[in-house]
C-alpha cells in the first residue's frame, strides 16, 4: 500500500504535463484571437463601438464562467472542471471560425466566454495546488508557456491567414483545447488528482506552501484583486486594441501588428521565466515594483513615440514588466487562504479581473471613438495605481515580519483584528 506521501507525489507528476499543455492551449487562443481582432473588424464591418461591446459581452459571459467555476472547483475538483472547460472553449473557437454575421459572432464569443471564464478558475486553482504540493514557486513558468504560447498563436495567424481568413488560425487554436481536454480526461490519474478528499489527506499529512500568508490574509487579498484589475484592464486594452492601434500608426500594417503582439507575448514568457529566480531573490512586492516601472516606460514608448519601431520595442518593454503580475497575484490569493477554500477566492478573484474586461472595452470605445491612442494615453494611470498598492504591501509584508516572533497562534491573528 502507498503512503500519503507516495501518493501525493505521483498525483502531482499526473497532473504536471497536463498542466502545461493547458497553459500552452490557452495561450494559443489568445495570442491567435489578438492578432485576428482587426481582420473581424473588417470583415464583419464592425466600428470601435461594435467591437467593445463584442469583447464587453465575452467578457460579462466570463465572469458568469468563473463565478460557477469557484463551486465546480470545490466541489468536483479543478481538474475536472479544467478538462470540460477546455473541450468547451476549444470548441467555441473552432465553431467561431465561421463568422457569418456580427450577431451570429456575438453568440459565439459570448458562449465561449463563458468556457475561458471556467477554464482561468480550474487552471490557475490546480496550478496554485500543484505549487503549495511540491512547495516551490510553478504559477510563472506555467504563464510564461501561456505567454510563449501567444506569440506563436500571434505569428501563426498572420502567417495561415494574412489579411484574409481567420478559419484556420481559429480551427487549429480550437483544436488544440479540445485535444488538451480529452488528455486530461483520459488520464484519470490526473483528474484524481484534484479529488477534494485527496486535497484534505496532503493537508492532514503536512503538505503546504512554505510561505503562508494567511496571517495578513485581509492585505494579501486586497494587494491581489488591485494587481489583477489593473493587469486584466491592460491585458484588455492591448490584447483587445492594440492590433488596431498599430495599425493607425504611420508605415504601420499586419506585420507591424503581429510583431507587436509577438514581442509583448514572447517578453512575457521570458519574465515569466525567469521570475521564480528574481522573486526568490528580491521578494514580490520588489519583483512587481520595478516590473510596473519597465511596464511604464514601454507605455509612454508606445504611446508617444513616432518613431518607425518603436511600437515593438514599447509592446517588448510591457511584457517584461508585466509578467509576473497575474502569477504573483494568484500565488498571493492561494497561499492566503486555507487548503478547503481557494478554490472560490481564486473565482472571485478571476470573475473581479473580468470586470475590467466589461469596463475597458466600454472605455476604450467612448474615448477612442475618434482616435484609439487618446485611450491609450489614460494607461499609466492604471500603473501608478498598482505601484501604490504594491508599496502599501511591501510595507504590510516588513511589519508582519517585524511580528514574526510572536507565537504562531497569534501571528494569525495580525490582520483579523
Amino acid at each position: 500500500m502507498k503512503s500519503p506521501g507516495a501518493r501525493s507525489a505521483e498525483r502531482t507528476a499526473n497532473s504536471t504535463l497536463t498542466l502545461h499543455l493547458a497553459f500552452l492551449s490557452m495561450g494559443y487562443q489568445v495570442g491567435v484571437w489578438a492578432f485576428s481582432l482587426p481582420v473581424v473588424v473588417d470583415g464583419l464591418q464592425m466600428s470601435v463601438q461594435r467591437l467593445g461591446f463584442v469583447l464587453a459581452l465575452m467578457a460579462i459571459t466570463s465572469i458568469a464562467g468563473s463565478l460557477v467555476a469557484g463551486r465546480l472547483a470545490a466541489t468536483r475538483g479543478p481538474s475536472k472542471l479544467m478538462a470540460w472547460s477546455l473541450v468547451w472553449s476549444g470548441l467555441g473557437y473552432a465553431v467561431m471560425s465561421h463568422l457569418g454575421s456580427f450577431v451570429t459572432f456575438s453568440v459565439l464569443a459570448g458562449l465561449t466566454g463563458f468556457g475561458l471564464g471556467l477554464l482561468d478558475v480550474a487552471a490557475n486553482v490546480r496550478g496554485a495546488a500543484v505549487e503549495a504540493e511540491q512547495a516551490r514557486t510553478l504559477l510563472p513558468r506555467l504563464h510564461a508557456l501561456f505567454s510563449l504560447a501567444a506569440a506563436v498563436g500571434a505569428l501563426t495567424a498572420f502567417v495561415m491567414t494574412g489579411d484574409q481568413s481567420l478559419i484556420v488560425a481559429f480551427l487549429v487554436a480550437g483544436v488544440s483545447c479540445i485535444v488538451t481536454g480529452v488528455l486530461v480526461i483520459v488520464r484519470k490519474g490526473d483528474l484524481a488528482a484534484s479529488d477534494p478528499a485527496a486535497a484534505a489527506d496532503d493537508v492532514e499529512n503536512g503538505s503546504s506552501w512554505t510561505d503562508d500568508l494567511r496571517f495578513m490574509r485581509k492585505t494579501a487579498i486586497a494587494f491581489a484583486f488591485v494587481l489583477v484589475c489593473c493587469a486584466f484592464t491592460l491585458d484588455a486594452t492591448l490584447e483587445g486594441f492594440s492590433a488596431l492601434f498599430i495599425r493607425q500608426l504611420p508605415f504601420q500594417g499586419a506585420a507591424q501588428s503581429a510583431i507587436g503582439l509577438a514581442a509583448l507575448y514572447l517578453a512575457g514568457a521570458t519574465g515569466r521565466a525567469c521570475a521564480s529566480l528574481v522573486i526568490k531573490r528580491f521578494g514580490e512586492w520588489r519583483t512587481v515594483l520595478v516590473g510596473q516601472a519597465v511596464a511604464t516606460l514601454g507605455v509612454i514608448m508606445l504611446v508617444s513615440s513616432p518613431v518607425a519601431g518603436a511600437s515593438a520595442v514599447g509592446m517588448l518593454l510591457i511584457g517584461i514588466g508585466m509578467s509576473p503580475i497575474a502569477p504573483i497575484a494568484y500565488s498571493v490569493i492561494g497561499r492566503s487562504h486555507t487548503a478547503a477554500d481557494p478554490g472560490r477566492a481564486t473565482a472571485y478573484l478571476t470573475a473581479a479581473g473580468y470586470v475590467t474586461f466589461v469596463l475597458a472595452p466600454i472605455i476604450i470605445a467612448f474615448v477612442g471613438r475618434d482616435s484609439v491612442a487618446k485611450a491609450f494615453q489614460l494607461l499609466p494611470v492604471l500603473l501608478v495605481a498598482m505601484a501604490v498598492m504594491t508599496i502599501w504591501f511591501g510595507h504590510q509584508e516588513r511589519v508582519a515580519a517585524r511580528r514574526a516572533v510572536r507565537p504562531p497562534n497569534e501571528q494569525l491573528d495580525l490582520n483579523e483584528s
